[in-house]
């Protein structure tokens, strides 16, 4: 960012039918892209997911996209925060594809030929297949001689965001002795990068017995482009049910249906997130095509490296073409959770910069601060005093800091709400005993869908919240009525809706 130049107006984009998902964004895998949660480390999901669907519970029976508790009985909700985009993506993407509903031990044996020619592995090989931390990481946050070795190997800032793949499909032995070079600059080597690059475009051979007994597989190179899947790829994943809207993410469940279908009795809107430079759009669209589909704009912590003036004039021009559908600014704010570049210094202090113009901007906007914050207690408590009013109103989007942080934001922010996940429904005790220790009246509920989940479901979705409030309800001893009222009640309070 450099300095604050005045904010000038940008055209907006008609809304779009389709807007192409980020790939790679903030690097997939599992846990929370949003929020740096690994859900393994917390024995949430199972190690061996697959497909990015939640394995809380291995008895489940319920279908991908189940409903909400049944005796739920149409009390008013609103989820504070998801990410609808990726709901209605992943949606649709398993409505085409039906074995991504499916344990891998429940495939069929065309499906696991069809998946095993996609580039499917034993789990027990993934350790050798696992890629280097520099795919993950975006342009701005590798060092001066990886960069150098990056564009030497062809990539451009663009090009490495977007995750293309520009390399050659050969063995560590059969790349020139440059490549190799190269490719160690950015930290391969060639039990790493026969391990995890080669395997993931060759088929392999796959005894269909043995795979379904050992019922452990994950999909490699999900992220791949349509156009850089082979002949025979293609065809299998059509056979599969995807198209090349479908595997690229480009095409959505219909909204309407699936708030009418889906998200049940009581459902009075949620918060989608714009809070990169992809994401802006359909979140846009998303808005203003659903009367209870509302939005915030800023810019997440992780995508600090690419805030820039025109970033910003873009961004505020996306608040006003969306008028009162806009309830707050954000999500934005610190993470530091990442093992590899949570410590970079360059990378914190970016981050900090990026922070205190967008409270500035959204302080001065008067509108309600969305904040992200993970292993970054201190620097965000700091950098919010002397810039957020007292009075003004915030929602510390899904804690999981300390309790004594938490109760530190409730002391000095008399209109700050504490966002509670679903993860609070898992066997999580610090997430359980942030409820306990949070005040009804400072707490709002959220999904952060699709990314954290609520126990015994597949696909997190706004219309789980009935089942959020009624774990709150539990956790602190209170009616059901008496808790869904003051949550709906505090959603209103913090954000007009």
């Amino acid at each position: 960012m450099d300095g604050k130049k005045p904010i000038r107006e940008v055209a907006v984009e008609s809304s779009p039918k389709k807007v192409p998902r980020r790939f790679c964004r903030f690097g997939r895998g599992r846990g929370c892209n949003c929020c740096g949660v690994d859900l393994a480390e917390l024995g949430l999901v199972s190690a061996t997911s697959v497909n990015h669907k939640w394995h809380q519970d291995a008895s489940r029976t319920e279908p991908f996209l189940s409903h909400c508790c049944t005796s739920w009985s149409g009390m008013p909700y609103v989820d504070v925060h998801c990410h609808l985009e990726d709901v209605v993506q992943e949606i649709r993407r398993r409505q085409a594809v039906p074995s991504l509903n499916k344990e891998p031990g429940d495939l069929t044996d065309e499906e696991l030929a069809l998946w095993t020619e996609l580039g499917w592995m034993e789990v027990e090989n993934t350790e050798a297949a696992a890629p280097g931390r520099h795919w993950t990481q975006t342009w701005g946050q590798l060092s001066v001689s990886q960069r150098n070795a990056a564009s030497s190997l062809g990539y451009t800032e663009t090009s490495w965001n977007r995750n293309k793949w520009l390399l050659p499909r050969l063995s560590w032995e059969e790349l020139e002795t440059k490549t190799r070079s190269l490719l160690m600059v950015l930290g391969e080597t060639q039990r790493s990068w026969d391990g995890w690059s080669t395997q993931s475009w060759k088929t392999q051979s796959v005894d269909s017995g043995e795979a379904r007994h050992l019922a452990r597989m994950r999909a490699l190179n999900e992220d791949r482009p349509w156009t850089e899947l082979t002949p025979s790829q293609r065809t299998a994943a059509a056979a599969l049910g995807f198209t090349k809207e479908i595997w690229m993410l480009e095409d959505i469940a219909d909204l309407h249906t699936v708030v009418e279908v889906h998200f049940g009795a009581g459902f009075e809107g949620c918060i989608t997130q714009g809070c990169d430079v992809e994401s802006l759009p359909m979140a846009k669209h998303l808005a203003l095509s659903h009367p209870m589909v509302f939005v915030t704009f800023g810019c997440h912590p992780k995508a600090a490296w690419f805030y820039t003036d025109d970033f910003e004039a873009t961004l505020l021009s996306y608040i006003k073409a969306c008028g009162e559908k806009v309830v707050g600014f954000g999500e934005f704010g610190l993470d530091f959770s990442h093992p590899y570049f949570g410590p970079n210094e360059d990378n914190r202090q970016q981050q900090r910069q990026v922070f205190v113009r967008q409270l500035e901007l959204a302080v001065s906007l008067s509108m309600p601060l969305v904040i992200h914050s993970r292993d970054a207690d201190a620097d965000t408590l700091q950098l919010m005093r002397g810039r957020v009013p007292k009075a003004h109103k915030v929602h510390v989007h899904a804690h999981r800091g300390s309790i004594s942080f938490m109760k530190q934001l409730l002391a000095e922010w008399s209109q700050l709400y504490i966002g509670m996940p679903g993860i609070l429904t898992m066997e999580d005790a610090h997430a359980k005993e942030l409820v306990r220790q949070c005040p009804l009246e400072r707490m709002v509920v959220e999904t952060d869908a699709p990314y954290l989940p609520v126990q015994g479901h597949w696909l997190s979705h706004p219309g789980l919240i009935p089942e959020v409030i009624a774990k709150v309800a539990e956790l602190k001893g209170m009616d059901l009525r008496r808790v869904a009222t003051a949550l709906r009640a505090n959603a209103t309070a913090l954000y007009g809706i």
